[in-house]
């Protein structure tokens, strides 16, 4: 959710933010709201696509046709099908000329420039100048200073930001996910100075280096976050620290990654949350989450589903601090 300490709520078809008490600090006057990211929300104004700050006022208004949220001071915004980028004062940074964008990370943006399933992907800096040339069949966020990125064979290896090659095209990777229409790959991503990468049908993990520091014996490897990182073997879940030590038992039905001390676990069809230490501290109660928002906790509220149709905010005591019927 939100690194502001904001977070949207829906009062009678209108929209708001409420703090991390579930008290209403920005009124419900917008058609939509997004999750504040960099200091700037989106929200949707007299059929407008606009950008407020965290004191609710309006900073850009605009004609775009889509937009994104904002990442290290920059967003991507769409004119005649076409994605560009602007700065925070609505100043068009890079003209709209590119078909699929995702977000710049370690000042870089991953960039597809025709929507030909020949065409490749390559990174732009801020400027809009190629920084790496689009030699890439698949390609990832920048992360930790590296990024992976995949050939025609489909084999992995990642570049640094100048787009040299450190880690040859050699893995397996089955960690590709595709949200709002864009390929992510949030397992592979270094975190720690580790990241999952697959053998096969194996998860395991590798160092900056390439080399293998966590055999890959595990059905599912996700990464490291707060010292721990999920992994699964025989469909039950739990995890391990960077030396490959199981810390946690494999006896959950899935489980997210550690924010704020706690994780996600599912048991059965529902979901809670666990410390570090193994122990339950808000017993598995709630549906699954929104499309693309990851259950981990933010300025100590997290967005849930309690069912089918009612969504909300709990603490991380698992106190409802707001909730939509």
């Amino acid at each position: 959710m939100e690194a502001q300490g904001l977070f949207p709520v829906e009062v009678d078809g209108k929209w708001g933010y409420i703090d991390h008490t579930g008290k209403m600090v920005i009124a419900p006057t917008f058609t939509n709201a997004g999750a504040f990211s960099d200091s700037m929300a989106l929200v949707i104004n007299d059929n407008k696509i606009c950008y407020i700050n965290t004191s609710g006022k309006m900073i850009i208004t605009s004609t775009y046709e889509s937009a994104n949220p904002f990442y290290e001071g920059m967003a991507a915004v769409q004119v005649e099908g076409k994605w560009g980028f602007i700065n925070k004062k609505g100043e068009t940074v890079i003209e709209a000329q590119y078909y699929q964008v995702s977000r710049f990370c370690n000042g870089l943006c991953r960039i597809k420039q025709t929507p030909t399933n020949l065409d490749k992907w390559g990174y732009v800096n801020k400027k809009g100048e190629w920084v790496i040339d689009a030699n890439f069949y698949k390609a990832a966020d920048f992360s930790e200073g590296m990024a992976l990125v995949g050939n025609e064979s489909e084999k992995y290896g990642y570049i640094d930001t100048k787009g040299n090659v450190i880690i040859p095209q050699r893995f397996d990777y089955k960690g590709i996910k595709k949200i709002n229409g864009l390929e992510t790959f949030p397992e592979g991503e270094f975190s720690a100075d580790l990241a999952a990468i697959t053998i096969g049908k194996k998860y395991g993990y590798i160092n900056k280096k390439g080399e293998m520091m966590i055999d890959a014996t595990f059905d599912y490897a996700g990464k490291f976050s707060e010292g721990l990182a999920p992994v699964s073997k025989g469909g039950k879940y739990g995890y391990i620290d960077p030396s490959g030590k199981i810390v946690i038992t494999l006896a959950c039905d899935g489980i997210g990654t550690f924010s704020e001390g706690l994780a996600a676990i599912k048991i059965g069809k529902k979901y809670g949350f666990i410390t570090k230490k193994g122990e339950i501290v808000i017993k598995p109660q709630f549906s699954v989450n929104a499309p693309g928002i990851p259950l981990t906790f933010k300025n100590e509220v997290l967005l849930v589903y309690f069912d089918a149709k009612s969504w909300g905010y709990i603490d991380k005591t698992g106190k409802t601090i707001w909730k939509k019927e």
